[in-house]
């Protein structure tokens, strides 16, 4: 038996050429996995950071504004506790202007309404008469549950000079 060598076939170049260019992209796509991989990681952790750090002001912000309308709150429920202890008075007023006679003058006014709603006032009259007309509109008003003459006293000209209280029901406000 006879031994026959073989050529060897020699590849073409171009095919070691492709050959070693897909080994590099190979090694390239390997190392470029890790590097994107670190730099991903890196990002992701630089996130995170800025998430605790956004977050935190965002609670401190909220906080703050937590903190401001919880005032504006307290104030408008001040006010609100305020207006509804208001008592509306133009009623009386106008009630009040519509019983007085017309020879009565008021010179000193006090309306207190805080436990019992009572008007002090005192006033010149033109006599007696006018007085005693007052005093009798006053007693057949319904608001008016009660009234206290003070002093009468007579002053210059024939006036009268008197004080009286009334004691005022809550029909009038």
């Amino acid at each position: 038996m006879e031994i026959i060598q073989q050529e060897k076939l020699e590849q073409p170049k171009s095919l070691k050429i492709l050959f070693y260019f897909l080994l590099f992209i190979l090694f390239f796509s390997i190392i470029a996995f890790f590097v994107l991989n670190f730099f991903l990681s890196r990002g992701q952790s630089e996130l995170k950071r800025l998430e605790a750090v956004y977050l935190e002001e965002l609670s401190l912000e909220k906080l703050i504004m937590e903190k401001e309308v919880l005032g504006v709150k307290k104030r408008i429920d001040n006010l609100s506790f305020l207006i509804d202890q208001q008592v509306e008075t133009s009623k009386f007023f106008q009630a009040f202007e519509e019983i007085t006679h017309h020879n009565i003058w008021f010179s000193n006014f006090n309306l207190s309404l805080k436990e019992e709603k009572i008007v002090t006032l005192s006033g010149h009259a033109r006599n007696f008469q006018s007085l005693e007309e007052q005093l009798f509109i006053m007693k057949n008003t319904d608001w008016i549950e009660d009234f206290t003459l003070g002093t009468v006293t007579m002053a210059e000209g024939r006036m009268v000079d008197f004080s009286l209280s009334l004691f005022l029901s809550n029909k009038i406000f």
